[in-house]
């Protein structure tokens, strides 16, 4: 027989997990999640990762470099494009539509636990995120209600406290005018600017914020600040936003360099870092949220208000104490069964399992070893599930419809009606 060549992996970070592993990898963070947003009413909504390509690649800014080019985009035999996710807050404003779900009470609270795809130089890579929205409901109290959820989340994790980035992405009347201001600046010294900057003046001045380069860096900080030339009402949200965090003690900075990541935001960024785990140790980004209220003008052509935070779950994963994760490991251990049936020969092996369900049906808790046919090595594993009791079918106890009730410690044992077990056990609490 011929060797099979091995086979590439075309997206990193697209694993399968062994039950163990799943645990910690996805069901510690879905039930913390589950147990925050039931606080909070939060609902969950699960999406599929691939969109129609047309009306996402219509959501980002001309030049949008780090949004935009990491897309992962293909085409079907038909010609037709699709994107893979690279935010799960698009399947759900499409879900949101799509099932009417604005004629539900509004706001509507959704969060949700699924994987993303980003292309890093031709790489496809997959990431968790972990995200919310309230979509249907305007005003900083939302805003303020998204950040004091995921504020919660991060503390179940067992990080103690967090830092706000804020700033504020204008709105269609202030923003225009603020970047014209940003363009006159940035045209005045434009040749000391590294080629991608230069080409972005041209394109969206206001992308120039993320450039990493030293000598841009000096230009940029001395850039006009888009606080300074926000309306009024974009002003006040703002300042409303930084009273809730005076008031709830939550430690924030302004970061002039927070932009939107897609064109139809407005208004209030923010971005949360976890504190420093300890001396020396650097701060980490959690994730960034932003008000979204013009991402449904693609389907019904209004505005709809909607604030989004969103998270990686690989930019935190390693930093959790594991003792946190071992706790909660610990609630999924194989609990242990007080009782075990042991079966010897074919009829015994069919009464042992109709057995087995009729205690189950009873709310009795019982191990059982069908796949094993020797007495030892049943017992042997009823030893390892701690069982105190032996519930033992042989073919005369299958023929006279009866069990042989073993003590494992003394020895000690009697035979017992089938009929009557159920009963004798719940009698003498067997199974606590």
């Amino acid at each position: 027989m011929p060797r099979r060549s091995k086979i590439d992996i075309l997206i990193s970070g697209l694993a399968n997990f062994s039950p163990l592993e799943y645990i910690k990898e996805w069901e510690f963070f879905d039930k913390t999640l589950n147990e925050t947003a039931s606080d909070y009413s939060f609902q969950k909504m699960k999406v599929l990762p691939i969109e129609s390509a047309e009306w996402i690649l219509e959501s980002f800014q001309p030049g949008d470099s780090e949004v935009e080019h990491n897309l992962v985009i293909f085409k079907d035999r038909n010609g037709s494009r699709f994107v893979l996710n690279n935010d799960n807050i698009f399947g759900i404003i499409r879900t949101y539509n799509e099932k009417k779900m604005f004629e539900l009470p509004q706001p509507l609270k959704i969060y949700w636990l699924g994987q993303i795809f980003k292309n890093f130089n031709s790489k496809i890579t997959a990431f968790r995120q972990i995200g919310g929205a309230i979509i249907g409901g305007s005003g900083t109290t939302l805003d303020m209600q998204l950040i004091l959820f995921f504020n919660s989340f991060i503390k179940k994790l067992g990080f103690k406290s967090i830092i706000v980035d804020v700033n504020s992405a204008g709105c269609p009347d202030c923003r225009p005018p603020y970047k014209n201001i940003l363009s006159h600046y940035y045209s005045r010294l434009v040749k000391k600017l590294c080629s991608s900057c230069r080409a972005l003046a041209k394109v969206n001045a206001l992308l120039i914020s993320r450039c990493e380069v030293s000598k841009c860096r000096k230009i940029i900080d001395s850039a006009p600040q888009f606080v300074d030339h926000l309306c009024e009402n974009c002003r006040n949200e703002l300042k409303e936003l930084l009273e809730f965090f005076d008031e709830f003690k939550i430690s924030y900075r302004f970061n002039h360099n927070l932009i939107a990541d897609y064109s139809f935001c407005d208004k209030n960024l923010f971005e949360i870092y976890i504190d420093g785990l300890g001396d020396g140790e650097k701060e980490i980004r959690i994730g960034k949220g932003q008000r979204m209220d013009r991402i449904f003008k693609s389907f019904v052509k209004q505005t709809i208000p909607v604030v989004s935070f969103s998270m990686i779950l690989e930019d935190i994963i390693n930093f959790i104490d594991p003792e946190i994760i071992n706790n909660f490991f610990r609630k999924f251990e194989k609990k242990r069964r007080n009782l075990f049936i042991v079966q010897l020969g074919p009829l015994a092996k069919i009464k042992g399992l109709k057995l087995f369900e009729d205690l189950k049906e009873a709310g009795i808790v019982v191990g059982e070893g069908f796949n094993r046919n020797s007495i030892k090595s049943q017992i042997k594993h009823a030893q390892k599930l701690e069982a105190k009791h032996l519930l033992i079918i042989g073919q005369k106890e299958a023929l006279s419809n009866e069990v042989i009730l073993r003590e494992m410690q003394s020895g000690s044992q009697e035979i017992i009606k089938i009929d009557d077990l159920i009963h004798e056990i719940k009698r003498r609490k067997l199974d606590k």
